[in-house]
């Protein structure tokens, strides 16, 4: 039905002329706008809706029926409804290319967001077809090193990912990055998205000695743009590592592990369930070395910063219960985080698991549930963590 809405508009508004809009119109635009501004595009929806309706009386090619069209395309597509989306972006390019012509650049802009909402919903044949069409527009126009076909040709890399095509991926990332260094140069910090996209499908395609290359390329340009100790590098130094460990490159895999561990360290703080996943990795490393004291080291450690993180949140369960009176559920919540810092030990741990046995004392006395092993518990002053550089 609405195919058929937006088609007789199409026919129909051929034989209308350009107006002014009614006043309602530029209101239900604003207020339309407003409510998707706050994220409720439902009611952006209804009311572009409504807005639809009044651009009927406008001519053909006024812009103000192609800027409701794609107000209500991007509302669809936000809402994941690629049918509608798809509906409205398409008969959108039908009114440009009335008004302007199918060379208008804007019209190859509005067929790569079609091919999104097609991608979105699942199109993928019908969504490569279309950038396909866009990119041979624009080498036929700007040459094979077109710039702007860059980004088409990263767009047709993401659907190849889509379907499982790693190799065809990874040579449009390729394609890509050669179309980028001839615009701009081998050093410039925009091919830092497109070199991570390729080390990452070179790790799918388990291509380790071309993922390393990559990942220290990638390395060497996020330095220079943001230095050596951002939080930026955390990625770039997970693969690196990663790809270096998968080719037994053992002696310069340390390091590297050893300075993303730090990183996370600095960034998240030493107690963080992303540095346990870091000493994870560095366990493994090291019992795959046959260095077993370091590989306990690393994996108790990581233990200890699983527990520690998960009664953290006991702890915060319990104050908020304290807050509300519930002493009893409070008294439960600081057990169970007693328990689960029972297998591991550490300075923090230590530190943790004292101050909640000395609340424990205060405040075990419940009526109607005795008194617990523990004993009373009370209030646990909670520290305040500084946020570190970069954050």
């Amino acid at each position: 039905m609405l195919r058929i809405l937006l088609a007789v508009s199409l026919l129909t508004g051929l034989n209308l002329a350009a107006q002014q809009p009614p006043p309602e119109f530029d209101s239900l635009l604003a207020s339309a706008g407003a409510l998707s501004e706050k994220g409720d595009y439902p009611g952006a929806t209804t009311g572009y809706l409504e807005a639809w309706k009044i651009a009927q009386d406008f001519g053909p090619t006024d812009d103000r029926r192609y800027r409701v069209l794609k107000s209500l395309s991007a509302m669809y597509w936000i809402q994941g409804k690629f049918t509608e989306a798809e509906e409205m972006i398409r008969v959108a390019i039908a009114f440009r290319e009335l008004a302007y012509g199918r060379d208008d650049p804007a019209v190859f802009a509005d067929m790569v967001e079609r091919a999104g909402v097609l991608r979105g919903a699942g199109k993928l044949d019908e969504a490569l077809a279309v950038l396909q069409y866009v990119l041979s527009y624009q080498m036929r126009t700007g040459g094979l090193k077109n710039p702007k076909s860059a980004d088409t040709v990263v767009r047709i890399a993401h659907i190849n990912l889509d379907k499982k095509a790693l190799d065809e991926a990874s040579n449009n990332f390729r394609y890509a990055l050669g179309v980028m260094e001839d615009a701009v140069g081998k050093h410039d910090p925009s091919l830092i998205s497109v070199l991570s996209q390729l080390s990452d499908v070179q790790i799918a395609q388990r291509d380790f000695v071309a993922a390393e290359a990559t990942y220290r390329r990638t390395l060497i340009l996020r330095e220079r743009q943001v230095g050596a100790a951002h939080a930026d590098l955390l990625q770039t130094l997970d693969g690196l590592a990663y790809s270096l460990f998968a080719q037994k490159k053992y002696v310069e895999a340390e390091p590297v592990y050893k300075r993303l561990l730090a990183l996370w360290e600095a960034k998240a703080g030493n107690d963080h369930p992303l540095v346990a996943m870091t000493l994870e990795k560095l366990g493994n490393f090291y019992r795959e070395r046959g260095y077993w004291e370091e590989a306990a080291a690393a994996s108790s450690r990581s233990l200890a910063v699983r527990a520690h993180f998960m009664a953290m949140g006991l702890v915060f369960g319990g104050e908020l219960s304290i807050h509300r009176g519930d002493r009893a559920e409070a008294i439960r919540l600081y057990e169970q985080a007693l328990k689960t810092l029972e297998p591991v030990e550490s300075q923090e741990v230590s530190e943790l698991r004292a101050v909640i046995q000395k609340n424990l004392k205060v405040y075990g006395d419940v009526p109607g549930r005795g008194t617990t092993k523990a004993g009373p518990m009370r209030k646990m002053p909670m520290k305040k963590k500084a946020p570190s550089k970069g954050d």
